[in-house]
This record gives C-alpha cells, structure tokens and sequence, in this order.
C-alpha cells in the first residue's frame, strides 16, 4: 500500500484541533465559570481560545484535515478498488496540482469547493459548516505571515 501512514498524525492532531474549535464557546463559558480550583489553568485557556491568531490558524489546520488528510486516508486506508502503488499515481499527482495552488493562494482554502483529490466537499458536514461560517480573511500581518510561511 502507497504511503499509508503519511497522514495518520497530522489527520488525528487536526482533528483534535477541530473538535476544540467546534466546541469553542461551550469551552470559553465553562473556562469562564468561577471556580476554586485551577483558575490560572481556566483563564489562560480562556484567553487562548479567544485570541483571533490562534482561532485563524486553528481554522487552517482544520480545513488541512477535512480537504487532504481525511480524504488522503479514506483513499490509502480503505483503497476499497484495491488499487495498485502505480495506479495510485494519478490521485497523487492531482493532489500535488492542488496543494501547489493552495501554496500559491493560501486563503483559497478556506473557499475550495473540493477535496485535494477534485471530489466536492459534502454539504451536510457540521464540522466543515462549523469551519466555514466565519470570516476566514487574516485579521492583521500576523495572519498573513502565518499563510506565507514555507513549510
């Protein structure tokens, strides 16, 4: 199998990241409530989840999983035509063409109608509407640094 392993901790880290942004308000009000124990823990966190750099970038690392890890393993993973390594080269050179235009426009991520490998993303997705419902414009230069570093 090609490449099986290449997405499996950036896809759960993602992931996790995701499940956070989702349920970010719910967080925000419990790390709010006053309590006795932990309250140098609460605030911190509070303040983490409601600085708009951090939530920018988390938004990013969200939509990696949801158009390249997530369908990039659905494919590996699964391979339910039982695909050969050579017969996986055109998935993988469709991928390469939308990550070079994603590299190219940075901010074309949080619009791709489409998964990296051309498949349309799902409509009824509540993580990926969760994602997509905020304004996805970089809020100053710290924003736009974070979409032009060369990783």
């Amino acid at each position: 199998m090609f490449c099986r392993y290449i997405g499996n901790r950036l896809h759960a880290l993602f992931h996790l990241v995701g499940v956070i942004f989702t349920l970010r308000d719910e967080l925000i009000h419990y790390f709010t409530t006053d309590s006795t124990t932990g309250r140098e823990l609460k605030r911190a966190l509070r303040d983490n989840l409601q600085n708009p750099h951090l939530m920018f970038q988390s938004r990013a690392l969200n939509l990696l999983v949801k158009v390249l890890t997530a369908p990039w393993m659905r494919l590996f993973y699964n391979n339910v035509d039982g695909k050969t390594n050579l017969q996986m080269a055109d998935p993988i050179r469709t991928v390469l063409t939308n990550l070079k235009s994603i590299v190219e426009n940075p901010l074309s991520i949080f619009t791709k109608p489409t998964y990296v490998f051309n498949e349309s993303l799902p409509n009824d997705d509540k993580f990926l509407t969760c994602l997509m419902k905020y304004n996805m414009q970089p809020s100053d230069e710290q924003d736009q640094e974070f979409l032009n570093k060369k990783f």
